[in-house]
């Protein structure tokens, strides 16, 4: 099983406090956790930038920089960033010299950024000074919460806004982002902290399956979109930047950061207003790792999410309800943010690991669909359809069923493989037909060598079993 190593890293409030009514993010890596236990040896770690001194409690500025003998250790990066900026009073007690990224630490994340995935957000902007009434204060001198981070992360830095609005102030000239949803519109900045912790989500703006990260299948066997996401009555600002303004961190043609995600303002006077809510930016064809940005770190905290409808008596997701879906994008962003060798290698653990399953091992023998259908039910149990869909599929604009989508992915894969062995013209091939001839493969390899499965005295070509098994599926008969 491949290994995944999770940062989540913080410089404030979001935390690893446990579920409740909390900036903890303990849901957020239980349900990721409990979402891919069958699909990825996962490691999550919580570490504070600033480390309090667990006699004194005081603070240890910098005690955890962005060094490369710390940030080798993990293949993603989920930055919750609050602070603003470096803070020089004068007094050693209270000065903060260290929230800002320095230029060694800015040149390891741009190497490590070279593989690895990374993943930003912060949230609306604040007068970064003293002030009886703030919200009084000029606008445009107001910081991003997150700035002392955000503003030095490579390339990541131009998916979002860190200085002037949006802010938190919601009366005129309302320049605050609201995305949350209640019953009494004229209270949704009134009531916004009680409205963002009820059991309601707010609706996405139109949802699509044009993106992985936002899909998901129900329980007809359809992929279709994630349509609810936490809210929130202050978020920041998500800008996709032209392609003449990226700075020279990117990567020289470069595909372009799209925006994934939108909600919209249900206040009366800004009901046409529309907010871009994620960002993502697929490295893949310019050879360096992925990227997510967020435009508000309410998106993923206990207490956004303690209260959505869909809890088991265990505390987890259940399918289909809100929590739900929002526990699937999750995990989505975790497989999706992972360096290409290891999505890769999930792939490949997938159909080792179904090779081997009790469900299988009594079908073989038997031919390929027999075979296959068996395979394709013990993945479904393994990891779920849905994250099944997003080992192995690819998103498209129209959604669609699980299976056609799926079997398109495969053949899309199987196409150079065919050519290389002189089949012009491929044959159709079920999903079951296609799972059957790569287990079939699998179980050739293990019969040819004395083995029932995998083992460690033996190196197993997983990739070429899996391709000998693709072209077994589109070959004709």
């Amino acid at each position: 099983m491949q290994s995944l190593s999770i940062l989540f890293y913080g410089d404030d409030r979001v935390n690893d406090d446990p579920p409740g009514v909390t900036f903890g993010l303990s849901d957020l890596s239980r349900f990721i956790c409990e979402g891919l236990k069958n699909v990825v040896d996962i490691r999550i770690e919580y570490v504070h930038r600033h480390q309090r001194d667990r006699t004194t409690r005081k603070e240890i500025q910098g005690a955890h920089k962005l060094a490369w003998e710390f940030v080798s250790d993990y293949q993603e990066i989920w930055m919750f960033a609050d602070r603003c900026a470096n803070r020089d009073t004068g007094d050693v007690r209270t000065d903060e010299p260290y929230n800002e990224l320095d230029q060694y630490e800015k040149a390891v994340m741009l190497e490590w950024m070279k593989s690895n995935g990374l993943f930003l957000t912060g949230d609306h902007s604040i007068f970064n000074a003293a002030s009886a009434d703030r919200c009084a204060e000029n606008h445009v001198e107001f910081v991003g919460l997150g700035a002392a981070l955000g503003r030095h992360v490579p390339r990541a830095h131009q998916l979002r806004v860190w200085d002037g609005p949006p802010t938190d102030c919601p009366a005129s000239p309302h320049d605050n982002y609201n995305t949350v949803d209640g019953p009494d519109p004229s209270v949704l900045d009134s009531l916004g902290d009680l409205l963002q912790t009820d059991f309601i989500p707010q609706n996405l703006l139109h949802p699509s399956t044009k993106h992985k990260l936002f899909c998901w299948v129900d329980s007809t066997g359809e992929v279709v979109p994630v349509t609810v996401f936490p809210d929130h009555q202050h978020e920041g600002k998500v800008v996709i930047p032209a392609q003449q303004e990226l700075d020279q961190a990117w990567p020289s043609n470069s595909p372009p950061p799209e925006i994934v995600a939108r909600g919209t303002d249900k206040r009366p006077f800004a009901s046409d207003r529309e907010y871009a809510l994620v960002a993502a930016f697929d490295g893949d064809p310019v050879n360096v790792g992925r990227m997510v940005v967020d435009s508000s770190f309410h998106h993923y905290t206990n207490l956004n999410l303690f209260f959505l409808v869909g809890r088991d008596t265990n505390g987890s997701p259940t399918p289909e309800t809100a929590l739900g879906q929002i526990a699937q994008y999750y995990c989505n962003l975790a497989l999706w943010l992972a360096p290409r060798n290891i999505r890769e290698g999930l792939k490949l653990d997938l159909f080792s690991n179904v090779a081997a399953h009790p469900m299988v091992r009594s079908a073989k023998g038997k031919d390929l669909e027999t075979l296959g259908r068996g395979a394709r039910r013990a993945a479904e149990i393994l990891i779920g359809p849905s994250t099944l869909f997003q080992v192995l599929g690819v998103a498209n604009e129209n959604g669609g069923s699980f299976e056609e989508l799926v079997v398109a992915a495969m053949r899309s894969e199987a196409e150079p493989l065919l050519v290389a062995n002189g089949i012009a013209q491929p044959a159709s091939a079920t999903l079951e037909k296609i799972f059957g001839a790569i287990i079939q493969e699998f179980d050739d390899f293990f019969g040819a060598h004395g083995l029932v499965s995998e083992s460690a005295r033996i190196d197993v070509p997983r990739a070429d079993i899996v391709n000998r098994g693709l072209v077994r599926a589109f070959r004709p008969n």
